[in-house]
């Protein structure tokens, strides 16, 4: 109890168990880019086949996949640096 009653826990508390958060705020961030920009520069076909893709590989049950990758990716840059 005098652990953390005396502060020291503190210098332990690392908001490493909020990844997600991170993760949910850049997915945002992007998705609101794409939603903006993309019917500008894209014609409907061509959003139409993109969305049919993202379905299928959504719907998929190898759907984790992509993310996983996305995820792994993103780790590997961050234990280059």
């Amino acid at each position: 109890m005098s652990f953390i009653l005396s502060g020291r826990f503190l210098d332990y508390a690392h908001p490493l168990h909020l990844w997600f958060l991170e993760y949910l705020l850049v997915f945002h961030a992007v998705a609101a880019v794409i939603v903006v920009t993309l019917p500008r520069v894209l014609p409907a076909a061509v959003r139409s086949s993109l969305l049919g893709i993202y379905r299928r590989v959504v719907q998929s049950i190898w759907a984790p996949l992509p993310l996983a990758v996305v995820s792994m990716w993103r780790k590997y840059e961050e234990s280059q640096r």
